[in-house]
């Protein structure tokens, strides 16, 4: 897997400010959300339920005060050697190519914070 910004050049054109097509065909939903991790630690989805999509994006609420890893099954945002995923600082956003947002995992450093985010669908 790549980095953030090559994801993110995969994604989206910014010289038309779109999601690029190569994701199939062309998005016609978007949805956005608010996911708050309860315990540091504790990964949890970033939904509860299967949610297809074609894209996600996702930026660590500015009020958080620790890290948010974004990842699969195995993300820990704790540091050290078992730190896994994109780590995120209040602020920063990761947009991945993704067909059901369940698939995304989230872990913090804080109990109690998290991300908003928004996907196309």
């Amino acid at each position: 897997m790549g980095s953030s910004t090559e994801i993110l050049n995969k994604v989206f054109d910014s010289n038309t400010n779109s999601i690029k097509t190569e994701l199939g065909s062309s998005p016609t939903a978007i949805s956005d959300g608010l996911k708050l991790v309860t315990t540091a630690a504790t990964r949890e989805t970033l939904v509860a339920s299967t949610t297809a999509c074609k894209a996600v994006a996702i930026q660590a609420k500015y009020s958080n005060t620790g890290q948010v890893a974004v990842g699969g099954s195995t993300v820990v945002a704790a540091s050290g050697a078992t730190r896994r995923g994109v780590i995120l600082y209040p602020g920063d956003t990761v947009t991945l190519p993704i067909d059901d947002l369940v698939k995304v995992y989230l872990d913090v450093t804080v109990s109690g914070e998290g991300v908003n985010y928004t996907a196309v669908a």
